[in-house]
């Protein structure tokens, strides 16, 4: 098989794993990982031998996980149900305790907590609130979203309240999640000068669909969001959960959202259905096609974030 870029990777292991298919699909990870540093192709190393039935092989893995920092958490493993056939098993057990152990130890650390960039203005600042996609930290979104530092904005990037493993953290209920943004928002307004006109709230994957949320809402008093190949379980909801939030929408708010052609694929009809919505509403929104493989920020988003906020403001 010719190389493979992670995205064509992901898509191959799914069809694989969807036909039970699962040799072949551990095979392709093996392959891989020395490639890519990705957490889903990490993921699927360390629970296919469990779909396989090989009790010997899973722990010996998510053992060497824990030594390599690429350890699933308990968190993850009772809220999806993994590994439910060895839960019994002594060894699986003694396994368990000391993934309990590094998910205690990782919410005791400086790992969980926000990131916040804050640049050399005079006067109150514009502020971006940065949400990372599923599987990702605060470090990541502070990277992609680093462009608007140079814009002026202060930036801010809380990590979700869920991890699956060292670094890698997950948007699941929406409560929660909404709870995290609100208590790093009132930090931040308690420790900056925050322009209370300018407030941006973003998200790039799963992050923002919880970013279209607060925005919609209207309680952290966001005047636009922006939207980086955005999904996720709460994204892909009927129209009869977004319509309530479209209603109460701060009167003037925009957006902007960023899809390359494997986020449109993946998506299936739910960006057009959102899209549709948000014209039903008045909610005006510019959508940017990416000509990007993938699902990514572009390599040049300093210059489509800053036309993004020209048409927001």
């Amino acid at each position: 098989m010719e190389s493979l870029h992670i995205h064509e990777l992901h898509k191959v292991i799914n069809d694989l794993t969807a036909k039970q298919q699962y040799q072949l699909a551990f095979e392709l990870c093996s392959t891989y990982l020395e490639k890519f540093d990705d957490g889903y192709l990490i993921y699927c190393y360390l629970t296919l031998p469990w779909r396989m039935g090989r009790l010997d092989q899973t722990i010996e893995l998510l053992t060497a996980a824990i030594d390599d920092q690429t350890w699933i958490s308990p968190w993850m493993i009772n809220q999806f149900n993994l590994f439910a056939d060895f839960r019994d098993d002594a060894k699986f057990q003694a396994l368990l305790t000391r993934l309990e152990a590094c998910e205690k130890a990782y919410w005791e650390s400086d790992h969980w907590k926000p990131i916040t960039s804050h640049p050399p203005n005079e006067t109150a600042s514009p502020l971006l609130i940065g949400l990372h996609g599923g599987g990702l930290h605060a470090e990541h979104s502070a990277e992609k979203w680093a462009p608007a530092e140079e814009l002026g904005w202060l930036t801010t990037h809380p990590n979700s309240p869920n991890i699956i493993g060292h670094k890698q953290h997950w948007w699941m209920e929406i409560d929660h999640s909404k709870r995290v943004v609100y208590d790093q928002l009132e930090q931040i307004q308690n420790g900056y000068l925050i322009d209370p006109d300018q407030i941006l709230v973003c998200g790039f994957s799963s992050g923002g669909q919880v970013a279209l949320h607060l925005a919609l809402e209207g309680k952290i008093g966001a005047k636009g969001f922006i939207l980086v190949g955005t999904g996720g379980q709460y994204f892909n909801k009927p129209r009869e959960y977004w319509r309530p939030l479209m209603e109460q929408a701060p009167a003037g708010l925009r957006g902007a959202l960023f899809y390359s052609d494997y986020d449109m694929e993946r998506s299936g009809n739910d960006v057009e259905r959102l899209l549709d919505l948000f014209e039903e509403y008045s909610i005006e929104v510019q959508f940017n096609r990416l000509s990007i493989a993938g699902h990514d920020f572009p390599p040049d988003f300093k210059s489509d974030l800053e036309k993004a906020i020209q048409f927001i403001f």
